[in-house]
């Protein structure tokens, strides 16, 4: 996968999509905080906000949530301005198991990113 991705449609289609590929109507629906944030892009770069569906923990629910696409590691100092998000943003599903900075990542921390290209 490259460093760019593509997603130009808006909030509105994307929850129906959402709600089409899950199998549910109306249920996956925007967290009210991110929602707002949204913007469709054709050229989005590690750091930028992209959609994708979450399930919560508790409830079992799923909605969708913008979020900056990118791995900020555990040992990144906190004292850091401006993360640099193109460091980690990439795995390869074959090594991402054995990798420390992803295999604690890939036992619950998941999610569904929706690309248009």
């Amino acid at each position: 996968m490259c460093g760019r991705s593509s997603v130009n449609v808006s909030a509105e289609y994307i929850a129906i999509e959402a709600n089409r590929a899950c199998g549910t109507v109306g249920n996956v629906t925007w967290n009210a905080r991110t929602r707002d944030h949204w913007v469709p892009r054709s050229n989005i770069h590690p750091g930028q906000l992209l959609p994708v569906i979450i399930r919560d923990a508790e409830s079992g629910e799923l909605y969708l949530e913008a979020v900056h696409w990118g791995l900020i590691p555990s040992f990144t100092p906190s004292d850091l301005k401006k993360p640099d998000f193109f460091r980690m943003f990439n795995s390869r599903s074959e090594t991402c198991a054995e990798l420390p900075s992803f295999r604690r990542l890939t036992t619950n921390q998941r999610c569904v990113v929706l690309l248009s290209g």
